[in-house]
């Protein structure tokens, strides 16, 4: 890969190119072989992030880098549940779009699944509630003005 650099290369010789190794072989195989043995998985959530923040090492475009990286983060988010009286709420609502006959099917099946994806906080208060147990409330930006 090649990216742009400040100030730029002074030289550049690639008629003998020197490979180097920066691990040692027997070591990488030893903890491959534990990792293998403890049966090891990734989960999904994690594993999709790692892809997202790998695959936003090669977009040119800062701004579809920053998205794929905040993609991945949003990917760790557990689902957290609304309070109680919010939840009441949207069960209400569902409940009106359930036996609201004025509106065909399909439709009321979108705004239901709509209204269901209402019964968990959004990634913005889930990215922020991980960053407060993270960090703790004192070094945590004030994100409402984000």
């Amino acid at each position: 890969m090649v990216f742009p650099s400040d100030p730029a290369p002074i030289f550049v010789n690639p008629s003998n190119p020197t490979l180097l190794l920066s691990t040692q072989p027997d070591r990488f195989q030893k903890i491959l072989s534990v990792a293998l043995e403890r049966s090891l998985a990734v989960p999904d959530g994690e594993l999709l992030a790692f892809e997202l923040f790998s695959g936003s090492q090669f977009e040119v475009s800062e701004r579809a880098r920053f998205l794929a990286l905040l993609m991945a983060v949003e990917s760790t988010l557990p689902d957290t549940p609304r309070d109680s009286n919010s939840l009441m709420l949207i069960e209400y609502l569902l409940s009106i779009i359930q036996t609201c006959k004025q509106v065909d099917d399909s439709n009321r099946a979108s705004l239901a699944g709509a209204v269901s994806r209402l019964r968990y906080q959004s990634a913005r208060a889930g990215a922020k509630n991980l960053l407060t147990a993270r960090l703790g409330t004192s070094r945590v930006l004030n994100l409402t003005r984000l």
